[in-house]
């Protein structure tokens, strides 16, 4: 897509937005954008509260912390999320939904009883369409694991099946992060969104 340069003032430059993306985000005069610098490009995206906006989570049990607790927040959008616990076990299921779940976060900040989880990776925003595709060969992989485990009878190689269906979690929880956050440029969201589900539902099943 391309546009035309032009002058507003005597120092401004500027260029006009597409009107099926102005339409499609029902963006307005006045309203703020998001421009973000990316080696010679500048990616333009709606400006979003839950970008910057800050979610606090306290965890009173000692008992392993539930993902709906976490994960809704990540999927949501939120780039920065606050962990505050009163117990040291904690600590460790942290790390656990670090490892399994939120993509691109890492531990900024780290205090008595609380963590600080926040989007560090830039750039792999663009990368859903080669999740999606990731997701479906995990699947197609799984399938075939789990079918020479049964013809074989050999459940060793259900562990392999297990390993496959955390990797699809995770990859499922990114790409349902990215169609909240950006949508995709050629293809519905709420479609692509059942899609993810359905893939990630077929690995569930199979472990």
């Amino acid at each position: 897509m391309k546009r035309k340069v032009g002058r507003h003032g005597t120092a401004t430059l500027t260029i006009s937005l597409p009107s099926d993306w102005v339409k499609k985000f029902k963006i307005k005069q006045g309203d703020e954008l998001d421009l973000e610098e990316r080696g010679n490009k500048i990616l333009v995206q709606p400006y979003d509260e839950l970008v910057e906006k800050e979610i606090v989570i306290i965890i009173e049990e000692k008992e392993n912390i539930p993902k709906r607790l976490v994960v809704p927040y990540y999927i949501q959008g939120y780039n920065k999320i606050k962990i505050k616990y009163k117990h040291h076990e904690v600590r460790s299921y942290v790390q656990n939904l670090l490892a399994n779940y939120l993509m691109g976060f890492e531990i900024v900040e780290q205090g008595q009883n609380y963590f600080v989880l926040k989007n560090v990776s830039k750039g792999i925003e663009d990368e859903f369409d080669v999740m999606l595709n990731r997701l479906a060969i995990i699947n197609i992989s799984l399938l075939n694991d789990l079918y020479e485990a049964l013809r074989k009878n050999d459940l060793s190689l259900l562990q392999e099946v297990h390993i496959a269906e955390m990797s699809a979690n995770k990859i499922s929880v990114f790409c349902r992060r990215m169609l909240n956050l950006i949508g995709h440029k050629e293809k519905a969201p709420a479609g692509l969104y059942a899609i993810v589900k359905d893939l990630e539902g077929i690995s569930d099943h199979c472990n």
